[in-house]
């Protein structure tokens, strides 16, 4: 959970694994952001009697707090957190808000994790590819007013000659 590594930066004590609340919370991403990052997101979020679980997001810039929350999935499952930071880094690239980019997030999380706690062959990770679509989902391009300049791309130093005994590899095409 980001909150437990977050409060080693923050100087507040922890709670351990007992459920936040929300002054707590966003305590947590007002002092962080005082650290210098101008948007802060948390997870591994939960309130007292809450059976969910979720995220909070704070932009620093706005003074906006916002929370995403899912239905809690009993287990351990290794690799939210890769799914979860992916999902939403390309969300932001993709031109979605702070708050639009973390619920993509949640939501992507969650269903990875379905898709991975009733499979009994699978025992370690979650299933992103599932969810992932079939077709690449191609950006635009920006539009600049006037064309870049090609780089300069320097002469590359010639290559070794063979050794004596090298074996010659040739890679067989992709089909």
């Amino acid at each position: 959970s980001v909150i437990f590594e977050k409060i080693r930066y923050s100087g507040k004590p922890g709670y351990g694994f007992n459920a936040y609340t929300e002054e707590y919370v966003e305590s947590m991403l007002k002092k962080l952001a005082g650290l210098g990052p101008r948007k802060i997101v948390l997870t591994g979020i939960w309130f007292d009697g809450s059976d969910e679980l979720g995220a909070a997001c704070y932009d620093a810039e706005t003074g906006k707090i916002a929370y995403c929350m899912a239905n809690r999935v009993e287990g351990s499952y290794h690799g939210t957190g890769d799914v979860f930071s992916s999902t939403m880094f390309g969300a932001l690239l993709r031109g979605k808000s702070l708050e639009e980019s973390m619920k993509i997030a949640v939501d992507n999380t969650v269903n990875c994790i379905r898709h991975s706690m009733d499979d009994e062959n699978h025992w370690y990770g979650v299933k992103f590819e599932p969810v992932l679509p079939e077709e690449p989902v191609a950006s635009e391009p920006e539009k600049t007013e006037e064309p870049a300049e090609e780089p300069e791309i320097p002469e590359a130093a010639p290559l070794p000659a063979p050794r004596e005994n090298a074996v010659n590899f040739k890679p067989k095409p992709l089909p």
